[in-house]
């Protein structure tokens, strides 16, 4: 009960780092402006620009806005499911930047939206690729991050492969293992 709560907690955290993060956008309206510490900033229609995450899903909902860096590939992701899935035990094959997994989470939640407003059979079948290449992705990293947790040290170059999220995982995976040697060693 207690593990669940600090959990929830930290995954709050974590996801109000992904809500910060840095996403680029496409403006598409004139008029635009935004009031900063440094004064007002006035987007010009065409341009692009760097906001937060928060402020960029504000924008697009409004229509103001477009966001450039929102989804990977479907194609892409499955080169990364594949490659995760035949180097099975071998180190982690591919590196994951940033809030991976929040951030194709939330491009499956759009991509949903979008399918059922337009009824596009076509994002159904890009959906379905998504969810199979994502499960895929996540039952071969999370083995691989099983596997290292219990391990002294993890490798920097594996460290460095890991997205924000795999990162928590980790050190949660850790912090239990020691833990329970602890507990069963009392």
């Amino acid at each position: 009960m207690l593990f669940e709560l600090v959990f929830g907690r930290v995954m709050e955290f974590l996801k109000r780092d992904f809500e910060e993060d840095s996403v680029k956008i496409e403006v598409y309206k004139d008029g635009l402006r935004l009031t900063t510490f440094e004064g007002v900033l006035e987007l010009v229609k065409g341009g692009e620009y760097t906001v937060p995450r928060w402020l960029a899903d504000l924008l697009a909902k409004k229509g103001y806005v477009k966001i450039k860096d929102a989804r990977i590939p479907v194609e892409s992701l499955s080169v990364l499911a594949y490659n995760e899935e035949t180097a099975y035990s071998k180190p982690l094959t591919n590196k994951l930047k940033g809030f991976f997994y929040m951030t194709m989470f939330k491009a499956r939640r759009d991509l949903t939206e979008e399918a059922k407003t337009t009824g596009d059979l076509s994002k159904f079948e890009e959906l379905k690729k998504i969810e199979d290449a994502m499960d895929s992705l996540l039952k071969s990293r999370v083995r691989k991050l099983v596997n290292y947790s219990l391990l002294p040290d993890v490798q920097q170059d594996v460290e460095e492969k890991l997205s924000e999220e795999e990162r928590y995982l980790l050190k949660t995976l850790r912090a239990i293992v020691a833990l329970w040697k602890k507990k069963v060693g009392e």
